[in-house]
């Protein structure tokens, strides 16, 4: 198992949280585009599929223990 130190454990935290502001913008994003359109459902873009799936990774390294 990789264990992180304080600085970098620290930066992972900042990408963590850079992650999560991207995620709501684009989650926010597509649900007003599906508002717009009438649309009975929403369809979240691939690219907020994939900052959600990079985000979730990331927040499960950041779980290890320090």
């Amino acid at each position: 198992m990789v264990e992180f130190d304080a600085d970098t454990r620290r930066e992972l935290q900042k990408a963590a949280d850079a992650l999560a502001e991207a995620v709501r913008h684009h989650r926010a994003h597509d649900e007003s585009n599906a508002a717009r359109h009438l649309a009975s459902a929403v369809r979240y873009s691939p690219l907020t599929s994939s900052l959600e799936a990079a985000a979730e990774t990331l927040g499960r390294l950041l779980e290890r223990k320090a």
